[in-house]
């Protein structure tokens, strides 16, 4: 699998200083699971695997830079999301053709217009912006694209994105506030199903007296909780 190298001084100089500033980022591999490449994060602090929901195993971005740096088999570094941080990031899979071109998902890069970078697969993009994905909002769709090989990804906590420093250009520089387009897409996209009404049964004159005097009535072994003899009593009574 062809991966971009990590180029330090882009990381340094274009991954926008509200994100650089916050103590976590991790460091991440590629490891083969299941005959797949699969990004691994890294703690860079104690080399072992770090985790997208264990503080203790993040870092400062500098930490995390001279860590790849020195270690020498790593592939790059990452930025977790946390509720702890206002952030929200958009993974759009294989949005980009061998040239680099959009095949889909260029609307939703023009509709967000916040930091947006070339994945280090070079085949998609990510998106960092001020956001919080609403309760109702899965973590992926799919079927995107001419070939319905594209995926959207949609993450605020629990998750690392590998960070290249790759960003498009016109875009802006910084992790812009996009709370109204993330509630909008997310919408388009996991439609909320409406209430479904229910009937009402007509009230019928002493059918709650007749149903308690059935109950009352019954002669059966229950489980000592009286729920056979309540189901008894509502079949009994058609409630």
């Amino acid at each position: 699998m062809e991966v971009l190298p990590t180029d330090p001084r882009l990381l340094t100089e274009t991954v926008p200083l509200c994100l650089r500033k916050l103590p976590q980022w991790v460091c991440w591999k590629y490891v083969d699971r299941d005959g797949k490449p699969t990004k691994v994060p890294v703690s860079p602090r104690f080399g072992y695997n770090a985790s997208s929901s264990n503080r203790a195993t993040w870092a400062t971005f500098d930490e995390a830079l001279d860590s790849f740096e020195r270690a020498g088999d790593y592939a790059g570094v990452g930025f977790v999301f946390s509720t702890e941080d206002p952030f929200c990031g958009i993974d759009l899979d294989d949005c980009l053709d061998d040239h680099g071109d959009f095949v889909w998902g260029r609307q939703i890069v023009d509709r967000f217009r916040c930091y947006t970078e070339v994945s280090p697969s070079g085949r998609g993009v990510k998106l960092y912006f001020r956001g919080e994905k609403p309760d109702f909002a899965r973590a992926e769709a799919r079927d995107f694209g001419p070939t319905g090989d594209g995926k959207l990804e949609v993450y605020d906590r629990g998750r690392f994105f590998a960070v290249t420093g790759r960003a498009l250009p016109d875009v802006p520089a910084d992790a812009t506030e996009r709370q109204a387009e993330l509630d909008e897409l997310c919408t388009e996209l996991w439609p909320e199903d409406p209430p479904v009404a229910s009937e009402s049964l007509p009230v019928v004159p002493g059918r709650l007296e007749r149903c308690l005097a059935s109950i009352l009535a019954l002669k059966v072994i229950d489980h000592n909780d009286g729920s056979l003899r309540l189901y008894t009593a509502c079949c009994r009574c058609g409630t």
